[in-house]
């Protein structure tokens, strides 16, 4: 008996170590999960950085092609003004007013030309200023896209973590409970396992104290043999005590040894 609980210890010892050992790798795969999730929070952060300069390129090309659109606009203004000019001086008769009109007329292409010529250069740098941001707008939206698609997949992962960890605590808790369960019923099998040994003892002892069957079987015959004696000592009686004597003691002795070999079969058939 002792035995046997002393095997159901050594199992549940067992099975609180495999335990031991399963939540220690649950707590190393859970910190492995909180790691990603902190990497993924980071890449979240860096989009939302590549939205806002996302934002401001934009902004800064749309004051690029307001300036343009007013450079134009002021280009279309000088060629009406250039244009209304040569009809005015189309229309101007005489000799000085001729050649008043016509000074005026080289003039004002002069200035018109100029004016045309730089309006073309400030619009034609705003344009490659403008082509260059739409470039770099462009490769901001392909970053952007993809990062939105890295972002879709981590929320994805992120979900199947968080049910994946929720499992794990769960499971650990489990084995925590179990261990717990396991550890009472050790503490349990180690106190009747306890009471057995000290039982044990104590009837081991007892039996070491207590006379056996066969030295009752060999003291009483004897004892009642004294006990005849002592009756017939102290009996009065008429009859001489040599004749008594051997009148009651011949039969006596006979029982004696009748008892006697009555004893030894019982005897023998106790140790058979």
């Amino acid at each position: 008996m002792v035995e046997i609980f002393q095997k159901q210890i050594d199992n549940m010892t067992q099975i609180m170590g495999q335990h031991g050992q399963t939540a220690g790798a649950m707590e190393v795969e859970k910190s492995q999960l909180k790691k990603e999730i902190n990497d993924w929070k980071l890449k979240a952060e860096e989009l939302n950085a590549f939205e806002d300069l996302k934002r401001n390129y934009q902004g800064e090309v749309k004051e690029m092609e307001n300036a343009a659109n007013r450079v134009k606009m002021q280009l279309k203004s000088a060629q009406a003004e250039l244009k209304q000019a040569r009809t005015a001086l189309k229309t101007t008769e005489g000799p000085n007013g001729n050649d008043n009109s016509i000074e005026l007329l080289k003039n004002h292409t002069y200035l018109s030309y100029q004016l045309e010529n730089n309006s073309l250069e400030a619009a034609t740098r705003m344009q490659k200023q403008i082509t260059a941001k739409r470039g770099q707008i462009d490769a901001l939206q392909s970053k952007i896209k993809f990062l939105e698609e890295a972002m879709a997949n981590t929320a994805k992962e992120k979900h199947y973590l968080r049910e994946e960890n929720s499992k794990l605590n769960q499971k650990l808790s489990c084995i925590r409970a179990e261990n717990i369960r396991i550890a009472g019923d050790l503490e349990i099998l180690r106190s009747q396992d306890k009471q057995l040994k000290e039982k044990l003892s104590k009837t081991e002892t007892a039996l070491d104290k207590k006379p056996t069957k066969l030295d009752i079987l060999k003291e009483k015959p004897l004892q009642d043999l004294k006990r005849i004696l002592q009756e017939l000592t102290s009996s009065d009686s008429e009859v001489p005590s040599m004749d008594l004597s051997s009148h009651v003691m011949s039969p006596m002795i006979r029982t004696q040894k009748v008892k006697t070999k009555k004893s030894k079969e019982k005897e023998r058939k106790l140790f058979k």
